[in-house]
Parts: structure tokens; C-alpha cells; sequence
């Protein structure tokens, strides 16, 4: 739109000044910068190794920024995960260990992705102080990781009580497809 008016007013004979340009300059380069972000946060980055090395680098950026233990065990049998479903897999992986570090005040989280039966089990514990969990909350998070697991046809389940820590589970359906992220 800026470009638009300044093109008009340049049509016009107005000549735009150099603050104008420079402004311009600084924000597309904001734009970009927020699209670069948008896109790494539809796909991350961390993915590209494979999803148990996304979750290897999450439970390690973790514990580093926060002090708090987290024990990973990525168990998939040799199987892949598909594309889709590994992007959710991390989004909830992630904040689950953000809702860890901003409400648990957990000592120990451990965070185990494996291949069950028929379907991949993401589960995420902590030994923190817990939450009823029949309370609405504020917040986004915990809606965020139940509309992930449905838009690939899985499900969240969260288990958690005051003073017992708590537990989130993702449970998504079916076999790995033939185009599969590795694990």
C-alpha cells in the first residue's frame, strides 16, 4: 500500500523524501523478518534431522534453559513418522515443556514418543505441582495442542491433579505414510 501512494504521489510530481524511503526500507524488512518466522513456526527447522532429533534437541534446550532434568526415550520401532504428524508431535512436545517451565515448578520431565499398537503415543509427565485440570483456563496452550492432534485425527489427553504433577498425551492414529519423515 505505502509503495502504491508513494508511486501515485511520485505520478503526481511529489518526489518522495529519504526518510520516507528509509522508513519503507525498514519496514519491509520487519515484513520479511515476520514471514521468515512464520514460516519456521508452520515447519521447524529442527525437523529436518528427523523428529527424534527434533525431540533430542528440545529436551536438551530445555534443561539447559531452565536447570530442570528432562529424559527423552524416542522408541519407534524403526518406523517413520509422517510429515504432518511429526509437526505436531513437536508443536505439542513443545508446549508442553513450555507450560512445564512457566507453571510446574517440576524438578523431572520426561517426554517418551513411541509407536503402539496402531498408532504413535507422544507422552510428556512432569513431577510438578500440577492443576485441576476440570478448570477452564486462560490461556491458549492447552486448546493449541488439542486442535493440532485433531487437524491430523489424533487426540490430547491431559491428566493432571494439584500436587501430583502432570501428564499430557498425544495419541494419533494409523500407519506412517510411504513419503515419511524419518525418526
Amino acid at each position: 500500500l505505502e509503495v502504491g501512494v508513494m508511486g501515485a504521489r511520485s505520478n503526481a510530481g511529489s518526489v518522495p523524501q529519504p526518510e520516507e524511503w528509509r522508513e519503507l526500507r525498514n519496514r519491509v524488512g520487519r515484513l520479511t523478518a515476520s514471514m521468515r518466522r512464520l514460516v519456521t513456526d508452520l515447519r521447524p527447522i529442527a525437523l529436518d534431522g528427523g523428529v527424534d532429533v527434533a525431540l533430542e534437541w528440545l529436551a536438551a534446550e530445555f534443561t539447559r534453559n531452565t536447570g530442570v532434568n528432562c529424559r527423552l526415550s524416542v522408541d519407534l520401532g524403526g518406523r517413520c513418522l509422517d510429515a504432518d504428524m511429526a509437526i505436531v508431535v513437536f508443536r505439542v512436545a513443545q508446549e508442553s515443556l513450555n507450560n512445564v517451565r512457566q507453571h510446574a515448578q517440576a524438578r523431572e520431565v520426561r517426554m517418551l514418543l513411541e509407536f503402539v499398537g496402531d498408532h504413535w503415543l507422544l507422552t510428556v509427565s512432569d513431577d510438578g505441582k500440577g492443576f485441576d485440570a476440570t478448570r477452564r483456563h486462560a490461556g491458549y496452550g492447552l486448546l493449541g495442542m488439542e486442535e493440532r492432534a485433531g487437524l491430523v485425527g489424533g487426540s490430547l489427553e491431559i491428566s493432571a491433579h494439584p500436587g501430583t504433577g502432570t501428564t499430557v498425551r498425544l495419541s494419533l492414529r494409523g500407519q506412517p505414510s510411504p513419503g515419511a519423515t524419518p525418526a
